[in-house]
C-alpha cells in the first residue's frame, strides 16, 4: 500500500513536472544485518530494517513502477498520435459517441491539426508533439460551406488555426496565421465579406503581462486561405479583447472589443479592408456600472452597442447581470441589471427583428448548482420575462441561435444550446431547446457525450440540422485536443 501511494504521488509529480518519458530505472541492492550482528542487538536490527525499507525499498520501488506506468502511457500516446487504437471498439467509442434517442447524427468529423500535412509544413517540430486543436467557433459561409476557427500548435505557444470545408464536411483548405517567436494567437470571430475574404479578430501576444501581455490581433484572409495582412492594436497589458463586428455603409468594418485591465473600458475601431485602421475610440464605463466586468458586446448596424456582463449587486458581494445600450457615439442610453439575489452573469447578447434584446449568462445558486439565466428585454431595456434552464449539477451555456442570424427560424424563437454536467461530473449531455417568444419550451433533445472530454463550443442552423463544433480532450491528463464537426438532425 505505501509503495502504490508512493508511486501515485510520484507519477503526479512527474506529470507536473512535465515528464513525458523515463529513459533508465536503477534498483539498488543491500544487504540487510543478519540476525544476532551488530552492536544494538535483535530491537535495533528491526529498527535499521524499517527505516532501511522506507528510505530505499519503497522509493525505489515506486520508482519502478513510476517508470512502466509511463512507458505503458507513452506507447499508448504513441498509437494515439499516429491514428492507432488498441481494440475496435475503443476506436468506435472514440470517434462515434453514444447518443440518445432523440437526437440521432446525420455525421459526424474529426479534425485533428496534429495529424494535418499541412501543420508539419508550417509547424518545425514533428507532427505528434504539435497535438492541440482548440474550437472557437463556426461560420456558415456565402457557398454554403462552414468556416472552423480557434487555434493550434504545442503546448506553449499556438497559432490561429481556420479550417474551410464544403457543406458535406470535406475539407477544402486549411491554415495556419500568426506571429513567429514566443507568442500565441487565438482567433475568437470571424466575419464573410462579400468578396468571399474572411476578416478575424482575435488576440496576440503572451499570457502574462510581464512578457507584454495580449493585444487584439485582426487578420485577412483570402478566399483561398491565403493571409493578406495582420493589424495589431493596443496595450498588451490591458488585455484588449475584440467581441463584436459588423461591416459599415463605407464597406469598412466595425469593431466593438473590451479591456480585461480596466474591466469597465471599452474600444470601437473601424478596419478597412486592406488592414489599415481608419479610426479608434476608447470609453472608460466606470461611472455607469461601477465596479463590474464586460463580458460580451454586440455591434449593431447602425453601430449601436448592447453589451452584457455583471455588475455588483448593492455591495453585497453577490452579482446581477448587465444590460446595457450605448450611443454610436459610445454614450449610455441606458443601463439595466437583473438577477434573483444570487450571482448572474451575462455571457451573451442577441437581437431580434423587432428590436427585443436576449442576454443570456450563467445564474450561480451558490449551492453546488449552477444554471443557464435567461432575460428577454424590450429595445428600451424593459423586462418582458426571466428563465433559468438546467438540472441538478452544473449547467453552463454553450450558445444561443436567433432568428436574425439564422434564416428559417420563426420570427422571435430562438434555439439555446448548453451543457448539462452530472453532479459527479463525469458525463454531460449537450441540451437543445427551442423557445418561441414569450419563453416557453417549445421542443427539446439531447446529446449524450458519454465522456466529459468532450464539449460543443457553437453551433448554428443549416438546411433545417443543426451544425455543432466542439472540443474532444484526450492523452494523459487531457493535455491534448482536437476539433469535432458534428451534424445533428433538428
Amino acid at each position: 500500500k505505501s509503495a502504490l501511494n508512493g508511486a501515485e504521488r510520484i507519477i503526479e509529480a512527474l506529470s507536473n513536472a512535465g515528464v513525458k518519458q523515463v529513459k533508465e530505472v536503477r534498483v539498488i541492492k543491500s544487504m540487510l544485518i543478519p540476525d544476532g550482528e551488530g552492536p544494538g542487538g535483535k530491537k535495533q536490527r528491526s529498527v535499521m530494517n524499517w527505516i532501511f525499507l522506507a528510505i530505499v525499498i519503497i522509493p525505489f520501488a515506486a520508482m519502478a513502477i513510476t517508470g512502466l506506468y509511463i512507458l505503458t502511457w507513452k506507447s499508448f500516446a504513441d498509437s494515439y498520435h499516429q491514428g492507432r487504437y488498441e481494440t475496435p471498439e475503443e476506436l468506435a467509442a472514440i470517434k462515434s459517441p453514444p447518443l440518445l434517442e432523440e437526437a440521432r447524427p446525420v455525421r459526424s468529423i474529426d479534425i485533428r491539426a496534429g495529424l494535418s500535412p499541412l501543420l508539419k509544413a508550417f509547424m518545425p517540430t514533428d507532427a505528434g508533439d504539435v497535438s492541440n486543436t482548440y474550437a472557437s467557433g463556426i461560420t456558415g459561409m456565402q457557398d454554403n460551406g462552414f468556416l472552423l476557427f480557434g487555434c493550434a500548435g504545442p503546448a506553449l505557444y499556438l497559432d490561429g488555426y481556420l479550417v474551410k470545408t464544403n457543406s458535406e464536411g470535406d475539407i477544402q483548405w486549411q491554415g495556419f496565421y500568426g506571429v513567429e517567436g514566443k507568442s500565441s494567437e487565438y482567433i475568437l470571430e470571424s466575419l464573410e465579406l462579400s468578396d468571399g475574404s474572411v476578416f478575424c479578430m482575435g488576440t496576440s501576444g503572451a499570457l502574462s503581462s510581464i512578457q507584454g501581455g495580449q493585444r487584439a490581433w485582426f487578420v485577412g484572409i483570402s478566399p483561398d486561405g491565403k493571409e493578406l495582412w495582420q493589424l495589431h492594436w493596443g496595450d498588451g497589458k490591458e488585455y484588449p479583447t475584440p467581441s463584436s463586428a459588423v461591416v459599415n455603409m463605407d464597406g469598412h468594418v466595425m469593431v466593438a472589443g473590451y479591456k480585461q485591465a480596466p474591466t469597465t473600458s471599452i474600444f470601437i475601431l473601424e478596419i478597412d479592408g486592406h488592414g489599415e485602421l481608419r479610426s479608434e475610440k476608447e470609453i472608460d464605463l466606470k461611472d455607469a456600472i461601477g465596479t463590474g466586468f464586460i463580458r460580451q458586446m454586440k455591434l449593431l448596424t447602425g453601430e449601436e452597442i448592447i453589451l452584457t456582463g455583471e455588475k455588483d449587486n448593492s455591495g453585497n458581494g453577490f452579482k446581477d447581470l448587465l444590460a446595457m445600450k450605448l450611443s454610436e457615439l459610445g454614450e449610455p442610453i441606458w443601463t439595466q441589471s437583473f438577477g434573483s439575489g444570487m450571482k448572474e452573469t451575462g455571457q451573451t447578447v442577441h437581437t431580434f427583428d423587432n428590436g427585443d434584446i436576449l442576454f443570456a449568462g450563467k445564474m450561480d445558486s451558490l449551492d453546488a448548482f449552477t444554471g443557464v439565466y435567461l432575460v428577454k428585454t424590450d429595445a428600451q431595456g424593459n423586462k418582458i420575462w426571466e428563465k433559468t434552464m438546467g438540472e441538478t449539477g452544473e449547467c453552463s451555456l454553450v450558445d444561443i441561435l436567433v432568428e436574425d442570424d439564422e434564416p428559417g427560424m420563426t420570427a422571435g424563437n430562438f434555439i439555446v444550446l448548453a451543457d448539462q454536467r452530472s453532479p459527479d461530473f463525469m458525463t454531460t449531455t449537450l441540451v437543445i431547446q427551442e423557445f418561441d417568444g414569450h419563453g416557453n419550451v417549445l421542443s427539446e433533445k439531447k446529446y449524450d457525450h458519454s465522456d466529459r472530454r468532450h464539449r460543443v463550443k457553437d453551433g448554428l442552423l443549416f438546411d433545417e440540422k443543426l451544425v455543432l463544433l466542439g472540443n474532444r480532450t484526450w492523452g494523459h491528463n487531457d493535455q491534448d485536443a482536437d476539433m469535432s464537426l458534428i451534424e445533428i438532425s433538428r
